[in-house]
């Protein structure tokens, strides 16, 4: 199903983060034409990009260490947000008058499922593509016990797997971005191939130079 930005939220209690997320818009939104003040909610997909310090080196290093698995065949449709299309989706928002008030989704345009995701994270790596597809609660069950055995541990990082990091991989995310496109002319720049070629590419060496007092 296609989750546009008029659809409710899903019933029940959710995960914290994503609690915390719904507060947040509910805040900001509240605050819409107090003394004057305009605020526009803006929601990303999975962001991404060369630089990303928490899901990207997650994936990266359970392929290198052969540990990564497609969940249910990696089928489910994911949504992402390169870097430099949602600051181009933010800088809009601030800018164009009509967005005061509004929500608005934020993604990249491609259709992509989770396998498609990772075998071209896989490839960009130069590492072997999952050898294997658990079934979900496989997986989250194995989550489930990780972060057990880390709160024991009294481990102050979480470990390599967690549940939210499996739900964030395997749910299905079908997310309209039409009313980004139609009232702040939105248009993602950056495609996956050119992203994920990005990410292959080396990181260019710091020239520091010398500094004078």
């Amino acid at each position: 199903e296609t989750i546009d930005e008029s659809t409710p939220p899903a019933p029940g209690r959710l995960d914290p983060y994503s609690e915390s997320k719904l507060a947040g818009e509910r805040l900001v939104l509240e605050a819409h034409g107090r003394r004057g003040l305009a605020t526009v909610v803006v929601r990303p997909g999975v962001i991404w990009g060369r630089g990303d310090p928490h899901v990207l080196p997650r994936i990266a290093a359970l392929l290198r260490r052969r540990r990564m698995v497609y969940i249910a065949g990696g089928r489910n449709h994911v949504a992402l947000s390169h870097v430099e299309n949602l600051s181009l989706g933010l800088a809009l928002a601030a800018e164009v008058p009509a967005a005061a008030g509004r929500t608005y989704h934020v993604m990249d345009a491609e259709d992509l499922t989770a396998r498609q995701g990772i075998d071209g994270l896989a490839d960009s790596l130069g590492t072997p593509r999952p050898r294997f597809s658990l079934p979900f609660l496989a997986v989250y069950a194995a989550a489930a016990l990780l972060e057990a055995g880390a709160r024991a541990a009294g481990r102050a990082l979480a470990p390599p797997l967690t549940r939210y990091g499996v739900r964030l991989v395997a749910s299905d995310g079908r997310y309209d971005h039409a009313r980004a496109a139609h009232e702040l002319g939105y248009s993602p720049l950056v495609s996956f191939e050119e992203g994920l070629a990005e990410l292959a590419r080396p990181y260019p060496a710091l020239d520091l130079g010398t500094t004078r007092r």
